[in-house]
């Protein structure tokens, strides 16, 4: 029988993952400044995929499939100027680029083809919640790179409640997150499996409640990746990019091999880096959410920290 097939073609990806508010934009904003390193994307069908395969709503060689057919197009899109952002606020944008006229040069080119095709560059694209199919990622696309930003689940808790998300209305036409369908209810993926539970809950510990399967199901799968996949994934803590952002960089910089440009110690200082009262301002967090959610959700959260400390503290 036929099976959906294409071929690895060895392409530059690099893919940065992390849940929603830990740091991603202001990573790959700093990353675009090195040398033969591609501006910020970001395209949801791909995590749609994702999330997919996660509740085994797609089988593992279909989503294997469209990942690698995906990001094969994007890739070529990219090289030839395609599909470009040129809204200018917007992170993704061409102008958020510290050199926007290569890629309107590019879309102003007729040339097509494969010999267009950027095969030094390393193509950036930013994966939320992905975390959780870092092992998929890895076994379907085997030339790609990823760096995972981290951080604390206290932080991803707090910024997501002031965020209000424990209040999105899912039925929006402009959110997103992969949804499904439990009983007239729209509810996000991630909470498959467990919709009545979550459907009692308030706002605040809908958020806490996501999180802490989000942090448990990343650390359980983390553990599922082999030694030669590891090789290509790094994995870097938001608190140390803040407090020691060159060292983090230094980090990056040998891993891509890619050298860094006088644009990054620029963008360095738009992102206000290096960052200090980072125990301050947790410790005042720590005292919102105890306020804010359920004893028993916020014992929780304690204990992933715990989890998170002590991974950090191995590398």
């Amino acid at each position: 029988m036929s099976e959906p097939f294409i071929k690895d073609f060895k392409l530059p990806i690099l893919a940065i993952l992390g849940f929603p508010r830990s740091g991603k934009a202001m990573l790959m904003n700093i990353l675009s400044t090195f040398q033969k390193i591609e501006k910020v994307n970001t395209n949801i069908l791909l995590e749609e995929i994702c999330h997919l395969h996660n509740i085994k709503k797609i089988k593992t060689n279909v989503a294997k499939y469209l990942l690698r057919k995906n990001l094969n197009i994007l890739f070529y899109n990219n090289s030839i100027g395609r599909d470009l952002n040129f809204k200018k606020n917007d992170f993704s944008s061409i102008y958020k680029y510290h050199n926007p006229a290569l890629y309107i040069k590019r879309s102003m080119s007729s040339s097509e083809g494969k010999n267009n095709l950027l095969l030094e560059n390393y193509y950036q694209m930013m994966f939320h919640e992905s975390g959780n199919s870092l092992k998929f990622i890895l076994n379907s696309v085997p030339s790609i790179k990823m760096i995972e930003i981290i951080k604390n689940p206290i932080e991803i808790t707090y910024s997501w409640i002031k965020k209000d998300y424990g209040n999105i209305n899912y039925s929006s036409p402009v959110v997103n997150q992969t949804t499904i369908n439990y009983k007239k209810n729209i509810l996000p993926s991630f909470v498959f499996g467990r919709e009545k539970k979550h459907l009692k809950l308030d706002k605040f510990d809908k958020v806490a409640s996501i999180v802490i399967h989000l942090f448990s199901e990343r650390f359980k799968n983390t553990k599922k990746i082999n030694t030669n996949s590891k090789k290509r994934l790094l994995s870097i803590y938001f608190d140390d990019l803040l407090i020691n952002p060159k060292a983090e960089i230094n980090k990056i910089s040998i891993f891509l091999k890619r050298k860094l440009t006088k644009n990054t110690s620029k963008v360095l200082k738009i992102e206000k880096l290096p960052r200090d009262n980072l125990v301050i301002n947790l410790t005042n967090k720590k005292l919102f959410l105890k306020r804010n959610i359920s004893k028993s959700l916020y014992n929780k959260i304690l204990q992933l920290e715990k989890k998170y400390l002590l991974e950090h503290s191995k590398k």
